[in-house]
């Protein structure tokens, strides 16, 4: 139950005012000055002080700066007559949070505490979600640096052993499956690694979109040959021009495109290619496979969120039908996409596909003007 200290001079308006309170559901307590409210803040605790601003002994103008500057934490709604207005609005900005004027009516009371105690929570939950994401961000960053340093230690190790010719057939199958495991960790602790890169991470350079795009599709075809994917690109003669770092773009096309072979069957159809607008290039790959449900879609960009449920979950090798990883990927994607100073989106429908599009704005190269 929220407490309320109403101040007012008037001892029947304050004792009105306190009533109507407790019966919406309000502990209550009055003072009578702005200097007897002072003195019964501490041992009260209210978490709202309702005061009028013209009073004896103290107005509520100093109450209220007493208040912002001993107990910050205490909201101040300030009431007035309609003459005087002008220090309402002066309380505002020193810190009060509303003001009633007078004579108020019951709804207008009810409705500026239901307000501030909104706020309030609103406050708490942005709060708890920045501390969440701040020690996010540090775990991954440890997780990541932690983790790193033993692979590469153990993965140098198996690598001498696997140029080892002493070794049987059998243990140098065991270290041969070792090895590929580690990279396969390696390349999860470089996804947890890429989560918490900054715009100071990036090298944004002139790339042409067209060319790359070719290259970078290049290491999938065999896959796509090898599920029988129907496969296009869709690239304009013009030459388009963004600022990019080249391996920040790779990760985006290597999740996209990965995912569209995933969890696309056999023998559907698979495109990746380019848009012109004025000011932006449209990146986007587009398929014709299983698509994202409803409850799914909000969540895509999550981290280490997946559609698929835990108990049917499998790894992708070489990228078989609705292989699945740790649910990074896209989390990935969107986070590379925003600090290259892109945009990313999604539309989809379950059973009919998706398409990813990223919007970056352009650049026009000197040479190319």
């Amino acid at each position: 139950m929220h407490k309320i200290m109403i101040v007012d001079d008037e001892y029947l308006i304050a004792q009105t005012l306190s009533e109507l309170l407790r019966i919406a559901g309000y502990d209550t307590v009055c003072a009578y000055n702005g200097k007897e409210a002072l003195d019964l803040l501490g041992q009260e605790k209210p978490d709202l002080v309702l005061t009028d601003i013209l009073m004896p002994k103290m107005s509520g103008m100093e109450l209220l700066s007493h208040i912002k500057k001993t107990y910050p934490d205490i909201g101040v709604i300030v009431t007035t007559a309609y003459g005087s207005i002008e220090s309402s609005v002066q309380a505002l900005k020193e810190g009060a949070f509303d003001y009633i004027t007078k004579p108020y009516k019951e709804k207008e009371i009810i409705q500026a505490l239901e307000h501030y105690f909104k706020h309030v929570q609103i406050q708490k939950e942005n709060l708890s979600l920045r501390t969440i994401n701040e020690l996010k961000d540090k775990f991954l960053i440890l997780t990541s640096h932690e983790m790193n340093t033993p692979l590469m230690v153990i993965s140098g190790y198996l690598e001498i052993l696997m140029e080892e010719s002493s070794l049987d057939n059998r243990c140098a199958s065991y270290v041969k499956g070792a090895f590929d495991a580690c990279q396969k960790l390696e390349k999860i602790v470089q996804g947890i690694r890429y989560l918490t890169y900054t715009k100071a991470d990036v090298q944004l350079k002139s790339l042409c979109l067209n060319q790359w795009l070719k290259e970078a599709i290049s290491p999938f075809v065999s896959i796509l040959v090898q599920r029988r994917q129907k496969f296009s690109m869709e690239i304009p003669e013009e030459s388009v021009y963004i600022q990019a770092d080249k391996i920040c773009m790779e990760e985006i096309i290597r999740n996209l495109l990965g995912n569209a072979i995933k969890f696309t069957p056999d023998g559907e159809s698979i495109s990746v290619g380019i848009k012109i607008e004025e000011k932006n290039a449209i990146l986007f790959c587009k398929d014709t496979g299983d698509g994202i449900g409803d409850k799914d879609l909000p969540h895509i960009f999550d981290t280490f969120y997946t559609a698929i449920p835990a108990l049917h979950h499998h790894t992708a090798v070489n990228f078989e039908y609705r292989g699945a990883g740790i649910g990074n990927g896209l989390a990935i994607t969107k986070h590379f996409a925003e600090i290259q100073n892109g945009k990313i989106s999604v539309e989809s429908q379950p059973g009919k596909g998706s398409c990813f599009s990223i919007s970056f704005p352009r650049f026009f190269p000197i040479d190319q003007a």
